[in-house]
């Protein structure tokens, strides 16, 4: 389907567990000093598969990610690596998250389709909040360009404004790199994402502290409405976020927006950019191109973090 062949690794085997990790991982890369990357992949078990063990691709196809995600931490945690190495995965199942450090939302298309394009990312997060996923991100500006598909400025610009107030913030060249606007385009790019990536770096100490209460609890750093709001009116709510408990995520989703409709839940908020105050209900505001339409708790107790990521949205 996606126009090459790969080749999985039979992690059901001994033998072969031992040679990844040893001579793949720990001599290959960890020995070459490399300290992250992508776990792609370990969804294309084929219900004809026959492994090791006896089992069929139908009984292994769901355990083998489980399997992908602890191959890869064993071989950093035997090397004394966990702390300093990041690896994130695309696939997963029930337990698989005990050795991830994150999940990434796999290859999105570089257009505004809600079923497969920058909208799908966004409501991956939230249904891999719903499974047990804390960390999670996308790639800022999508991956799949196809013919006439192709990333143009104004959804590189949209998809990393939301991406800033995630987990990570990172983008991917695509698979056809030439075929779509990249971060270092032109001058107007270069400045578009040096300032999102000075607001990201300015919500560390508030990443931080969801990231320690994502160990403690389990729950996501990126949480739907419904989590706060149980009554039944949020409960397909997929176009917009909380990061945290403290600011409320409202992704510019369609191209051409200049205004755009929200509803915002119980509270009192401010406006992250214009320092507006805003309270629950229905609202009509402007969605200007790097202004992120974001808000913060009135009563947080990150006010000074999220005053000082206004004032570097504003120069």
């Amino acid at each position: 389907m996606a126009g090459f062949h790969i080749g999985s690794i039979d992690l059901t085997n001994p033998s072969a567990w031992q040679w990844f990790k040893e001579v793949i991982i720990q001599k290959n890369m960890l020995g070459l000093g490399i300290r992250g990357w992508m776990a792609d992949y370990a969804e294309d078990v084929s219900r004809q598969s026959f492994f090791y063990d006896g089992s069929k691709g139908t009984e292994t196809h769901n355990v083998y990610p489980v399997l992908w995600a602890k191959l890869n931490r064993e071989a950093v945690e035997e090397m004394g690596l966990q702390d300093e190495v990041l690896i994130f995965h695309r696939s997963g199942y029930t337990g698989a998250t005990r050795y991830m450090n994150m999940n990434w939302g796999g290859d999105q298309v570089v257009n505004w389709n809600p079923n497969d394009g920058f909208p799908a990312g966004v409501t991956g997060g939230l249904s891999g909040c719903m499974s047990g996923v804390q960390y999670y991100h996308t790639d800022a500006g999508g991956y799949f360009s196809f013919k006439w598909i192709k990333r143009s400025k104004e959804l590189l610009f949209r998809w990393s404004e939301v991406n800033v107030f995630s987990p990570v913030l990172r983008t991917h060249e695509g698979n056809r790199p030439w075929a779509g606007v990249q971060p270092w385009q032109d001058e107007e790019t270069l400045a578009h994402f040096s300032s999102m990536t000075r607001i990201h770096a300015a919500l560390a100490p508030y990443l931080e502290h969801l990231s320690q209460e994502a160990e403690l609890t389990g729950m996501g750093m990126m949480r739907p409405f419904c989590l706060k709001n149980p009554s039944r009116k949020w409960q397909n709510k997929k176009d917009a976020f909380y990061l945290g408990d403290d600011l409320l995520v409202f992704p510019v989703m369609k191209p051409g927006r200049k205004r755009m409709n929200i509803v915002i839940p119980e509270g009192d908020w401010v406006s992250l950019f214009n320092g507006v105050g805003f309270s629950a209900g229905r609202h009509r505001i402007k969605c200007l191109l790097g202004k992120p339409v974001v808000f913060y708790r009135k009563d947080s107790s990150f006010l000074d973090v999220f005053q000082e990521v206004g004032k570097i949205g504003n120069t």
